[in-house]
């Protein structure tokens, strides 16, 4: 399977079960167009334990492997936690320099009727990051802001 039609399986099952999230990362600036690629898709959902309760039923509905302690790590809204089957897939509560979903949220925009965070809002996650790999990106990525 291709990125959209995982991020389109993500996005039907977060609106079946009510799950307030958006795409971040790569995957959000190649849905708003950004000619890159990206080998896993990250989700930064919102915080509170009824939202990580959905998250849990969703992933559980897209067939993904939810060993205990990875439904442990959910509901206690670890940082990061990473799946690989059936496709490479990142929750991530706190992107970047972003202490909270909420805070993130304020790059939050709706494209191809899913939300994803606004490009600058990457640019400013991947500042934070530091990662070669990102600051090599980072130009690149500032031109579709």
């Amino acid at each position: 399977m291709n990125l959209h039609s995982n991020v389109k399986r993500i996005a039907e099952a977060f609106e079946k079960h009510k799950v307030e999230y958006m795409f971040i990362g790569m995957t959000a600036a190649i849905l708003q167009g950004f000619p890159g690629e990206t080998e896993d898709i990250d989700v930064c959902p919102a915080e509170g334990i009824q939202n990580r309760e959905r998250i849990v039923a969703a992933l559980k509905d897209l067939e993904f492997k939810m060993e205990d302690y990875k439904m442990k790590a959910i509901l206690f809204g670890d940082n990061i936690i990473k799946f690989e089957e059936p496709f490479l897939f990142d929750l991530m509560f706190t992107p970047g320099d972003f202490p909270t979903y909420q805070d993130a949220a304020k790059y939050r925009k709706i494209t191809w009727n899913v939300p994803v965070m606004s490009i600058s809002g990457v640019v400013r996650t991947k500042k934070a990051a530091g990662r070669p790999k990102d600051r090599l990106i980072i130009p690149q990525l500032e031109q579709y802001i």
